[in-house]
């Protein structure tokens, strides 16, 4: 019984690692888009210098 504990436990483990490495590699891109003319005051004015943050 012990043996198939520590076979679960490193099985859960072993998970717990591989989920954490995989969530430290992330990186993400994000895209504005909007259905507002590029000179329009809006896109001018306001999305356009947030978007630059």
């Amino acid at each position: 019984m012990k043996k198939i504990q520590l076979k679960g436990l490193a099985f859960v483990m072993g998970s717990m690692l591989s989920i954490n490495a995989l969530a430290a590699d992330a990186e993400y891109t994000l895209k504005l888009h909007h259905m507002l003319p590029p000179m329009s005051m809006a896109h001018t004015q306001f999305l356009e210098p947030w978007a630059k943050k």
